[in-house]
């Protein structure tokens, strides 16, 4: 069958071209069924993701996401394989909201790759024994897991992250780029945004007080710092 002629066939025979068919039929019928996903049944949906997770790195990374709010258990074991043998960052999102929490908690240092620690740290909160580990997240990551998870802070630890976050710049360990001076007005306005979700709305007036005489400073020490190394870029 022709890849054109895919827009009139069936669902349910494009299915058996993926599962029986030379391999172009197969990534054409693919094709044309993730086209049509979202006005397919939810067992086909559910179908058409297992067989996406049994290919190629490029076919699992467009079905990893679609088990975070589509989980079916029928996902459990064959996602627990890829992640064994790949270990990839988007295969982690789904153990770490649909395993079990003993199963996050166990694999806790593997799942925390890339960006995902302050997303197995929120999981493992279900666990109210479960101590926050703020050495691990950055200030904002670590707001983020307090407002998220209803876990109390105190003001004193609120304004300590906020004067944090300032210091970590100014140590030059997150300004490695102009984006990342961006980055960092963002996350400035992002941890308060969640303090004050908090009510920390005096420790927020006490930060700005203290902040906005001497922003200018700051940004100006990092831009110096930003300048001097691109010209060490350039030498």
């Amino acid at each position: 069958m022709k890849q054109q002629e895919y827009a009139n066939t069936p669902n349910d025979v494009l299915f058996k071209i993926i599962k029986n068919g030379s391999r172009k039929e197969e990534n054409a019928a693919m094709k044309e069924l993730r086209e049509r996903f979202y006005s397919m049944s939810q067992e086909e949906q559910t179908q058409l993701i297992l067989h996406y997770l049994g290919r190629q790195k490029s076919h699992r990374q467009w079905a990893y996401p679609y088990l975070l709010d589509m989980w079916d258990e029928r996902y459990a074991p064959v996602v627990e394989v890829l992640w064994n043998e790949y270990h990839e960052k988007k295969c982690a999102w789904s153990i770490i909201m649909h395993f079990p929490l003993s199963f996050v908690k166990e694999h806790k240092e593997e799942l925390s790759i890339g960006s995902n620690r302050p997303f197995v740290e929120r999981r493992l909160c279900e666990d109210d024994t479960y101590e926050i580990d703020e050495t691990k997240l950055t200030p904002y990551e670590c707001v983020w897991v307090y407002s998220v998870t209803g876990r109390k802070i105190s003001d004193e630890k609120a304004m300590q992250l906020l004067v944090d976050n300032v210091r970590r710049a100014c140590e030059m360990k997150y300004i490695i780029g102009r984006k990342n001076l961006e980055n960092f007005s963002l996350d400035m306005q992002k941890i308060m945004y969640h303090l004050e979700k908090m009510d920390k709305f005096d420790v927020t007036y006490r930060f700005r007080t203290w902040f906005e005489p001497i922003i200018d400073n700051v940004s100006n020490y990092m831009l110096q710092y930003l300048q001097e190394k691109e010209v060490e870029l350039h030498c």
